[in-house]
C-alpha cells in the first residue's frame, strides 16, 4: 500500500496497541543522534519492502505512552528523512509523510511509509559508536536487504525476496485488470481515449459513504465497485487478522464467505463479471465484530462448510450425466485429458467422476458435464 492507504489506517493501527510486521513503536528518537538515525532508516528500509506501514515516536513496546518530547520530530522536514535514505541506499523514496497523532490524549509522530517497487538494498553501512565505549556497532552492513519479521526489522531471506515478487506480480496484475474492467464495462458505443495525465483533474467536494442494505438509507449514484469493494479474498484475511492480531487464513474466509451467503450481500461483495469476487471495509468490519462477540465464529463456519461437503454423496458410475460422459468419450475417441479441457477441470477430476470415486463439488461437477451436454447436443 502506497502512504495515503497507511495514513487512513493510522488511528485504527494505533489502537491495536502491538507492534506488527507494518507497525513498529519506538519511545524516543533523537534527530542530532547518529545511532538513533541508523536503526529508524533500518526499520524505515524493511517497513518500505514488506509493503509499507507505521513507526510511531512516543510509544512504548507494550503500546502505552512514553511521554517522550516530540517537538523536535515533528519538526523535522520530509525531504532530509529522504535524503538519508538515498544516502544509505542510493535510492530516493519518496513515498513518505511525517504526522501527528493523538493516542490517550497524548501526542505520537508517526513516520507513515508507503511500498516500494524495487527491493532498498544498503549501498553503504550504517555504523555508529556505543554510547560509554569505543566500540562501534553496525545497525546494518553494506549490500544487505531488510524485511520485517513481525516486529523485528531483519535481513532478508530468499522467501522475503519470494514475497516481495509476488506483491509486485499482484499490484501489476490488479491495475491491469482494473484497467481492463473498466473498458468491458463501458457503456456500448464507447471510445477509449488517451489524454494526458493532467487534463482530467476535477476539483471535486469528497464525501464519504457507506453501504448499506437498509430500505431508509438515502440513494447516491452507483460507486465505482474498485473503490467500495476493493479487497480480494486473501486482502480481507490479511485486514482481519491484523485487527484482530490473531492469525487469519484465506480458507478461514472462504468458509465465512460460503456458511453466511456473503455473495448474496452487495453491501459487503461485488462480483465482477471476468474476476474474483471483491470485498467491501463492511464485510471486514462486520466479520471481526462477529469473531469479538464468538470467538468460535470461523470454527463453526468450518464445521458447517465440512458437514454441508461430507453430506454430499458422490456421483456414481450409474448417474445419467456420468453414463453420458462415458459415451461421449468412447463414441468420439476423447481421451480424459480432452474431455478435462472441455470442462476446465483437472485430469484427475474427470477421472474420479468416471470411476464414481469424485467427493468435491459434486453439483458444480454435475452442472459441468450437463453444460457440456447440451452443447455437444446444439447442431452445427
Amino acid at each position: 500500500m502506497n502512504s495515503d492507504e497507511h495514513a487512513k489506517r493510522l488511528a485504527e493501527c494505533l489502537n491495536n496497541r502491538c507492534e506488527t510486521t507494518s507497525l513498529d513503536f519506538k519511545s524516543e528518537f533523537n534527530p542530532n543522534s547518529n545511532q538513533d538515525w541508523c536503526e529508524l532508516l533500518k526499520d524505515i528500509v524493511a517497513i518500505a519492502n514488506s509493503g509499507g506501514g507505521i513507526i510511531a515516536i512516543g510509544l512504548n513496546d507494550d503500546g502505552s505512552n512514553s511521554a517522550s518530547e516530540l517537538k523536535a520530530v515533528l519538526g523535522l522536514d520530509p525531504a532530509d528523512v529522504c535524503n538519508k535514505v538515498e544516502k544509505y541506499t542510493g535510492c530516493c523514496h519518496s513515498d513518505f509523510r511525517l504526522v501527528e497523532a493523538q493516542v490517550n490524549g497524548q501526542s505520537v509522530a508517526c513516520f507513515v511509509i508507503g511500498e516500494v517497487h524495487t527491493p532498498l538494498v544498503f549501498t553503504k553501512p550504517g555504523t555508529y559508536q556505543i554510547p560509554g565505549s569505543n566500540q562501534q556497532k553496525t545497525a546494518f552492513s553494506q549490500g544487505t536487504v531488510y524485511f520485517r519479521h513481525g516486529p523485528k526489522s531483519e535481513p532478508g531471506s530468499a522467501d522475503d525476496l519470494r514475497g516481495f515478487i509476488e506483491r509486485e506480480v499482484e499490484r501489476l496484475r490488479s491495475a491491469w485488470l482494473d484497467n481492463v474492467r473498466k473498458v468491458v464495462e463501458a457503456p456500448v458505443g464507447s471510445k477509449v481515449v488517451v489524454v494526458p495525465a493532467e487534463s482530467h483533474k476535477v476539483q471535486a467536494e469528497e464525501r464519504t459513504f457507506r453501504l448499506t442494505s437498509s430500505p431508509e438509507a438515502p440513494l447516491v449514484r452507483e460507486l465505482n465497485p474498485n473503490e467500495s469493494h476493493p479487497y480480494r479474498q486473501k486482502d480481507v484475511a490479511k485486514l482481519v487478522a491484523e485487527k484482530l492480531n490473531f492469525p487469519v487464513t484465506f480458507y478461514d474466509v472462504f468458509c465465512v464467505r460460503k456458511m453466511h451467503a456473503i455473495e448474496n450481500m452487495p453491501e459487503f461483495c461485488y462480483k465482477p463479471k471476468f474476476s474474483s469476487s471483491q470485498f467491501s471495509d463492511a464485510f471486514v468490519d462486520w466479520f471481526v465484530s462477529e469473531y469479538r462477540k464468538n470467538p468460535d465464529f470461523i470454527e463453526q463456519a468450518k464445521q458447517r462448510l465440512r458437514k454441508q461437503t461430507n453430506a454430499q454423496t458422490p456421483p456414481t458410475k450409474d448417474d445419467e450425466r456420468v453414463r453420458w460422459l462415458d459415451s461421449f468419450m468412447r463414441n468420439n475417441g476423447h481421451s480424459i485429458s480432452a474431455i478435462a479441457r472441455k470442462l476446465d477441470v483437472s485430469a484427475s477430476t474427470v477421472s474420479l467422476v468416471l470411476r464414481g470415486n469424485y467427493s468435491g463439488n459434486v453439483s458444480g461437477m454435475l452442472k459441468r458435464v450437463e453444460a457440456l451436454r447440451q452443447a455437444e447436443s446444439k447442431p452445427n
